[in-house]
This record gives C-alpha cells, sequence and structure tokens, in this order.
C-alpha cells in the first residue's frame, strides 16, 4: 500500500513537472494528449514522416471508472503514533456480520490504490510515428483500458514496430481484435514486424509474461527482449532502412564508470 500511493503522490508528480520545466526552461516541454494541435511540438516536418497521439484523453478520468465509497482505512493505519484498534460493533448488531463490514471497507482501500495505479498507466503518452514506410508504436505502460479507449475511437492502424507496453506484463499487450488491429496475423505488407521488450527479470513477479511474448510471435513478429542482448545499463539500437529491408538490431554495452 505504502509503494503504490508513493508511486501516485500528486504532490511528487507536480514535483516532476516543476523540474523537468525548469531543465527546459525558456522552453518547456509540451503536454499532449489525442487532439492535441501537435504544430510546432515536434521536429518531424518532412512530408514522408507522420506523428499522431493515439492516447490519453484530454480527460484522464476515462481511465478510473468508478470507485466504491466503501474505504474504512488500511488495517495497521496509525494516529499519533499508535496503532488504530479495530473497531467494536455496535450495541444490537451481529458481531461476525460486522467484522465481514469491515473486512469489505479495508479491502476497498487497496482496490481502490491498485485502481490509482493502473490509472496512472492508462495515461501514459501513446504515439504512432511514420517514416519511410515504417510505422512505429510507442504505448509506453498503457494497460488494456487505454487500449479500449484507443480502440473505441478508432484509432488503430497496422504497424510494422511496437515497443511492448507495460515492460512485457501480461495486461499491457492487447489480446484479440485488438492485437488483429495492430499487427494481424496476416499482415499486409511484406516488411519486417518486430516488437521490443524493454524489461529486466525478477524486478516483478510475471514480468516479461512468456505467454505474451508467444502470442507475438506466433503471428510471425520478431521479439527482441533487452536484458537478453545486454547487461544491466546497456540498450539495443533499432535500425529501419528506407528501401523497407530487414530491422537492424545493434546491442550497445554500457560504458564502464571511469576515475572516481
Amino acid at each position: 500500500a505504502e509503494a503504490l500511493m508513493l508511486n501516485n503522490n500528486p504532490r511528487r508528480t507536480k514535483e516532476c513537472i516543476d523540474h523537468l520545466q525548469e531543465l527546459a526552461s525558456p522552453n518547456p516541454p509540451s503536454y499532449v494528449y489525442r487532439g492535441c494541435d501537435l504544430e510546432g511540438a515536434h521536429p518531424f516536418l518532412d512530408a514522408t514522416t507522420r506523428l499522431a497521439i493515439w492516447a490519453p484523453e484530454e480527460d484522464t478520468s476515462d481511465y478510473y471508472g468508478r470507485f466504491q465509497g466503501l474505504t474504512l482505512g488500511a488495517p495497521g493505519e496509525r494516529e499519533g503514533g499508535a496503532a488504530l484498534p479495530a473497531p467494536e460493533p455496535p450495541e444490537g448488531v451481529h458481531a461476525e456480520s460486522f467484522a465481514r463490514l469491515v473486512e469489505a471497507r479495508r479491502g476497498g482501500y487497496f482496490e481502490g490504490l491498485l485502481a490509482i495505479d493502473r490509472a496512472a498507466n492508462n495515461t501514459s503518452v501513446v504515439f504512432l510515428l511514420e517514416w519511410q514506410g515504417w510505422k512505429l508504436l510507442f504505448p509506453g505502460d498503457a494497460e488494456m483500458r487505454s487500449w479500449k479507449t484507443m480502440a473505441s475511437k478508432g484509432l488503430l492502424e497496422e504497424i510494422h514496430f511496437l515497443k511492448v507496453a507495460h515492460h512485457g506484463s501480461e495486461n499491457g499487450t492487447p489480446t484479440g481484435a485488438i492485437l488483429d488491429e495492430i499487427l494481424p496475423a496476416e499482415p499486409a505488407s511484406d516488411r519486417e514486424r518486430l516488437a521490443l521488450i524493454s524489461t529486466y527479470p525478477d524486478t516483478y513477479h510475471g514480468v516479461p509474461d512468456d505467454a505474451v511474448n508467444g502470442v507475438l510471435r506466433q503471428r510471425g513478429v520478431r521479439v527482441v527482449t533487452v536484458c537478453d542482448e545486454v547487461q544491466p545499463g546497456g540498450h539495443v539500437e533499432l535500425s529501419f532502412p528506407a528501401d523497407g529491408g530487414a530491422i537492424r538490431t545493434t546491442a550497445i554495452e554500457a560504458q564502464a564508470a571511469v576515475g572516481v
């Protein structure tokens, strides 16, 4: 619970935004959403290049859904340094039934935090970059709620490159009809298709998810996982030939530290 609260601390978010704006002064960054005016916000000016923002929505409350107002407080909650005692049932109220009610309300605390955490991922910027016939999709940490919203807006189109969302977790890559839209089993062109997973094993349980990777491979997509290519601190460079040839991958190991 503490980790979720820290990860979704609005005060910390404001501090991060303020820091980014200070770094970029006097030209602060642009904050984008689907349908925003991108003129002057990117360097891709030639006629062969297109940048499209697929997500998030301007009103990000769409990703939060509905919450049940049941929260009573987390177990172990403290007030003035002392642990709060478990509430006693009022006179005339069945003790076991009251205990179940308290437990349900406490459960709402964690469910709410998890929903907020998922919503934060779903407000990731998702953008499509098209260049020389290549279509490259970068969905950030988008999870299923965001994918479904993009599908409902009619934004999805077939792509050649997918930066796999949410580090390859089971809820980062869409399935079924949504996946058919972006990476169909029968592609429209003969260009190579590649999915890149930026992740580190054993950081989170089940990430990267083998089943997700398997579905992509079954569709003829080449899957590259960064941690399989380089040691921690390194990265993988991708080259997309203008003539539509095979995508080139180059493993770049981290530079050794020099001096103190």
